[in-house]
């Protein structure tokens, strides 16, 4: 059988590719489209940059004109200079703050967009080794990680680097021994940011996984809610819930403290280079080899350059939690799916729906017996095949094979000539309709639930369906009818009114081959009738293939299989396998006596 390899995913989260190559990889996948946009935002980021610089510049002139009074014109422009000065800063950095906010949502709809058709493509055996919420949370979750730290660093990029190039060269324009006394301190920083960084990657990783199974264990108590309720489990989720919670909020500190540290950690620097230059500021006014308005301005280029320096050992800390969000992105886009598309694979085109498995064997992962051993089985087309057997006997496995939620380890399966696995999987799932053994129920109105993958029915053939369906009486009791919404899962009906609503979108679809896993199993006696007789109508020239554990609901079957350990054993009509098969008569018998030939 054909899986996912989605073990695969969990290496790749931790190996694979560097952070800066997979960043590289992400900006080549998603920001190319953005490209305009950014430039804009750069543009504007660079004005921000160079009007701060312009902060700076203009201290000297003012405090030089205050402290020496002799140009009192000059201070008048500089005044004037600097609420414009400031005012342009502003309107460039709102405008650059939106244009990029625009790209960081864009990013992150697009990136939800490529997880969820990966998604699609995925197998259901991928779907169910992954928690529900798991899954959703690298969808919603790690994106919006995406989405804030991508900012961030996107504005490191485009602003505080040449903020922090501009501010720099200005202080070495300002003051030589100055500024080469200030970097010779500066470089001390990158200490704390390479041993923080590392710390960050860990934590980061692990505060992703621990989202996810808190996520989890959220759903979970939610699904079950009535399960708790019914076997007095209220501690026990509490207590599971609440040690998911703290958790997160353990590595949540840690985070937290760590951003604490680098933040002391860069003051601390930035105090000691404060200190320096106000020494050293002081003896140089004092022996008369600086001026005062040099030393304010070189003062106020430091301190303009602090913010971004800051923020540039933040954003190499933040970049960690980047890549981590990176890791897990790819390694989940990279997991090929378990069941892909034939290369040049052609529709599937339908004649009689006749259905043919040749020699078809499947394991299950885990599983030392097969589930079908060499089973060799005709689907006459237009007639109805009941497959019955004990439970493991492999008749869900047919089904699974026949919709390709699965792959055969072995052999084959034809519909009218064509193997399957040649045909698009779409092409077969618009020519095969399944109805399972537990209703599929969205969370939406009786109509949105009966009309699902049928886009443009007509209320007409809704109410139709409904009505072959024996749902049309249940319809009629709802206020609302057609409108009235069911709730997650179909909460608001009944087991049977589900059922029943399953039935009636399968009806609406008219496929030419249909599969029922035990459709009528929570059905009443009466409406299983009802709906029985509908079935009667609708299956008439279509292929019908039907799982029932009661018996007397596939005794009028054109051909009934029986099977067992993974094989067909018997088939016939239900009069010649009551004569001919033991193993049928004994599942007769357990089904309440249905042995009779009448």
């Amino acid at each position: 059988m054909t899986t996912a390899p989605a073990e695969e995913m969990k290496e790749h989260e931790t190996g694979g590719p560097s952070g800066p190559a997979l960043l590289l990889r992400f900006l080549r996948d998603t920001l190319v489209a953005q490209l305009l946009p950014l430039v804009f935002a750069g543009v504007f980021m660079l004005a921000v940059a160079g009007l701060t610089t312009t902060v700076a510049w203009l201290m000297e002139p003012a405090f030089n004109a205050i402290f020496r009074s002799s140009d009192p014109d000059r201070l008048y422009l500089v005044a004037l200079a600097f609420p414009a000065v400031l005012t342009a800063r502003g309107v460039a950095n709102y405008i650059a703050r939106l244009l990029l906010n625009r790209v960081g949502l864009d990013v992150v709809a697009t990136s939800q967009k490529r997880l969820f058709d990966h998604l699609q493509g995925m197998d259901i055996f991928f779907i169910a080794r992954y928690r529900t919420a798991g899954l959703t949370n690298r969808i919603v979750g790690d994106t919006a990680s995406l989405r804030s730290v991508l900012i961030d660093l996107m504005r490191l990029l485009s602003s505080d680097l040449p903020l922090i190039a501009g501010l720099v060269a200005s202080l070495f324009v300002f003051d030589l021994d100055l500024a080469l006394l200030a970097l010779v301190v500066v470089p001390l920083a990158a200490i704390p940011v390479v041993l923080l960084g590392r710390a960050a990657r860990v934590v980061g990783n692990r505060t992703l996984v621990e989202r996810g199974l808190f996520a989890g264990a959220m759903l979970q108590a939610l699904q079950s809610m009535r399960l708790v309720k019914i076997y007095g489990a209220e501690e026990f989720e509490r207590k599971r819930a609440f040690d998911r919670s703290d958790a997160l909020y353990r590595l949540s500190m840690r985070s937290v403290l760590i951003e604490g540290i680098l933040a002391v950690s860069l003051d601390l620097i930035i105090g000691v280079v404060f200190s320096v230059i106000a020494v050293y500021g002081f003896y140089r006014l004092s022996n008369g080899t600086l001026d005062p308005g040099t030393l304010v301005a070189f003062v106020t280029a430091a301190y303009l350059a602090y913010r971004p320096m800051k923020g540039l050992g933040k954003g190499m800390v933040s970049a960690q939690s980047l890549f981590a969000v990176l890791r897990r992105y790819y390694a989940f886009l990279d997991t090929a799916p378990g069941i892909p598309d034939a290369p040049g694979a052609r529709p599937l085109q339908v004649s009689q729906g006749e259905i043919r498995l040749e020699n078809v064997t499947l394991h299950y992962p885990g599983r030392d017996e097969p589930a079908l051993d060499g089973l060799d089985l005709t689907l006459p087309g237009g007639k109805t095949t009941a497959l019955v057997g004990r439970s493991g006997a492999g008749k869900s496995s047919v089904f699974s094979l026949l919709v390709r939620f699965v792959d055969p380890d072995g052999g084959r399966i034809l519909i009218d000539g064509q193997d399957i696995r040649e045909v698009p999987q779409s092409s077969l799932w618009r020519t095969v309709t399944l109805v399972p053994q537990e209703a599929v129920i969205l969370d939406d109105t009786i109509r949105a639930n009966i009309a699902f993958g049928v886009e443009d029915a007509a209320d007409a053939e809704i109410e139709r369906a409904a009505r072959n369906a024996a749902l049309e009486d249940v319809v009629r009791s709802l206020p609302e009818g057609y409108a009235t919404l069911v709730g997650e899962d179909g909460v608001r009906l009944s087991g049977g009114q589900r059922q029943r609503l399953s039935i009636a979108r399968a009806m609406l679809r008219e496929t030419p081959v249909l599969l029922l896993d035990e459709a009528t199993s929570a059905l009443d006696p009466e409406n299983e009738r009802t709906v029985r007789e509908a079935f009667d109508r609708v299956r008439q020239g279509r292929t019908c293939v039907v799982i029932a554990h009661r018996l007397s609901t596939v005794r009028n079957a054109d051909r009934i299989c029986v099977m067992d350990a993974g094989r067909v054993v018997a088939s016939g009509t239900h009069e010649e396998l009551l004569a001919s098969c033991p193993l049928y008569v004994s599942l007769c018998e357990q089904d309440g006596g249905v042995t009779d030939a009448t």
